[in-house]
């Protein structure tokens, strides 16, 4: 019992003299009257309460508190997921952050607990895709949110989201914000998954003089790129969006690029349906696009 507890490292010394406690009235209970506590609930439930363990969420900034009972307690675990091994709950092990999970296996990010005490979440409505390659948001939607950022506040919010990311989509007309790329560069060095989209003319024109370097570091740090067109001949690719964890959504008219920081830009971050829609947008300029071979 005790080697199991450090193995475990996640029950007190109250805790473990709490079950040795269940598990000796369970003994007792059936050595005197064995025919009325049934053997096998008895015992293995006493012993799964002794295997949880608690999910660690995405970390000590961002904890899990999805318990189905205790509001705002970290959900028990009893085993490690199937697919990716991971002692963590559906929605923070690597299928759920990834969106790899469906049906039963898949997110389950409100318990009872949480959905009778907190006050109801306006969520978006569901969004109706019609690319097969887009890729939905993990779990419940997020509320719908819509600020306007000025200056150097959009730069400060984008470097702070992207610390901790796994999951970003990037388009620009052009792209060479120092800050940005190195926290990119950091991110792909613990895996992030990374598709960067850019429009044809712009990134063979070789302007902004240290782009094609800058994401050449990303291509071989693992980074996709595509290079993409217009809608028509004459047409550039001329959005401008950032994608983060496929729930936060960066927007406006300013390219991600060290001259933005002296332009006059309209700027937004947004949450909710938008995000969806725009996920949709970039299944289909990756439908369209070119992958770069990085020559």
């Amino acid at each position: 019992m005790l080697e199991f507890d450090e193995r475990q490292g996640r029950l007190s010394k109250h805790m473990h003299e709490t079950h040795l406690s269940i598990l000796s009235a369970y003994a007792h209970a059936l050595e005197s009257s064995p025919a009325i506590v049934p053997r096998r609930f008895s015992i293995l439930s006493a012993l799964l309460i002794m295997g949880n363990k608690d999910c660690p969420g995405l970390g000590r900034r961002r904890p899990c508190t999805l318990h189905s009972k205790k509001l705002g307690a970290p959900k028990a675990v009893s085993k490690p997921c199937k697919e990716c091994g991971e002692w963590a709950c559906k929605t923070h092990c690597h299928c759920g952050r990834m969106g790899l999970a469906s049906g039963r296996g898949g997110p389950r990010l409100y318990g009872k607990a949480k959905a009778s005490v907190a006050p109801k979440a306006v969520a978006a409505p569901a969004v109706s895709v019609t690319s097969s390659s887009a890729v939905s948001p993990v779990g419940r939607p997020s509320n719908e949110s819509c600020r306007r950022l000025h200056g150097e506040e959009w730069w400060s919010r984008v470097v702070e989201d992207l610390r901790d990311a796994r999951d970003v989509e990037l388009a620009s007309y052009c792209m060479d914000e120092d800050a940005l790329f190195r926290v990119l560069e950091r991110g792909l060095s613990r895996n992030l998954n990374l598709n960067l989209y850019i429009d044809r003319e712009q990134f063979a024109g070789g302007v902004p003089r240290k782009q094609r370097a800058a994401i050449r570091r990303l291509y071989d740090k693992g980074a996709k790129v595509y290079i993409c067109k217009g809608l028509r001949r004459n047409g550039s690719f001329h959005s401008k969006a950032l994608l983060i964890n496929r729930r936060v959504l960066y927007m406006g008219g300013a390219n991600f690029t060290n001259k933005s920081h002296d332009n006059r830009e309209t700027m937004f971050r947004a949450t909710g349906q938008v995000v969806s829609e725009v996920l949709a947008d970039a299944a289909d300029w990756r439908r369209d696009a070119v992958p770069w071979d990085g020559l």
